[in-house]
């Protein structure tokens, strides 16, 4: 019994690593990965009483950071889009134009089709509300081009951020093992 309840716990761990794994690299595709971290996260304190490794102060720091990935992500993708030009609300339609992009191009090509539409829709938003607004081309590249680089470093400063709210769980489970 002793050896059955050891492989359910090392298949658990493994579930729970390689479910990490992939809400860092869902981060990517414009999904919630840090908040599926600290979901995750909470789940495995509760199922094991706070025994294991992760403590409330774990689940708080893990949670301020998710909200910090947020922040930053919004911030650094508007920045990237005013620094080229786009107004406030081409800004908003360069974040919308990404969700339906992601969406979208799902729907043609799944995982893949998510990727390039989010960040094609983050281009495309702005360019779009931009031409609209300016009727100049080449400011409304500019503003397309600014969005889907601060997209870019949007997705990367998450996903640093992601990786650590994963290292900070895996050195406290690990030192429990």
């Amino acid at each position: 019994m002793e050896l059955v309840a050891s492989i359910a716990s090392w298949m658990g761990l493994f579930f729970f690593f390689a479910i990490m794994v992939l809400a860092i690299v869902s981060i990517v595709l414009g999904l919630p990965g840090c908040w599926i971290i600290v979901a995750e996260a909470i789940i495995f304190a509760l199922i094991t009483k706070f025994d294991q490794g992760l403590g409330w102060w774990d689940l708080a720091a893990l949670t301020a950071m998710a909200g910090a990935a947020e922040l930053f992500e919004f911030l650094i993708t508007a920045y990237g889009a005013k620094k080229f030009g786009a107004s406030n609300k081409a800004i908003l339609a360069a974040l919308a134009g990404g969700l339906i992009g992601a969406f979208l191009l799902n729907t043609v090509v799944p995982i893949i089709g998510a990727l390039l539409g989010a960040f094609l829709g983050v281009f495309v938003g702005a360019f779009l509300y931009t031409y609209a607004k300016e009727r100049d081309r080449g400011q409304a590249f500019r503003a397309g081009l600014g969005a889907f680089m601060g997209r870019m470093g949007a997705v990367l400063v998450k996903g640093t951020i992601a990786v650590a709210m994963a290292a900070v769980i895996v050195t406290q489970v690990i030192h429990y093992l």
